[in-house]
């Protein structure tokens, strides 16, 4: 998210600051670039996750293991959450 001081634009009248991708307020371009973010993040926790896949399996034979799935599933998560409707 992030704040965009209304004073900018001649028509708000206003010094307030509005949140810009809330649900009142939709920035194409805004939500596009947050989409596009959270999918390079997904992907590269993808490819950390096989990077790491020999790590893992060494570790699990200690009985640890790594928390992986849980990133990619909370980003995961958060890019199918930001599907247009």
């Amino acid at each position: 998210m992030i704040l965009h001081n209304r004073s900018n634009y001649p028509a708000s009248g206003s010094n307030a600051y509005v949140l810009l991708g809330g649900d009142d307020q939709t920035h194409p371009m805004i939500d596009r670039v947050y989409r596009a973010t959270l999918f390079a993040l997904y992907q590269l926790s993808i490819a950390l996750g096989i990077a790491l896949l020999p790590l893992a399996l060494a570790v699990k034979r200690l009985g640890v293991t790594l928390p992986i799935h849980r990133v990619v599933e909370g980003l995961e998560a958060k890019y199918e959450a930001t599907r247009p409707a």
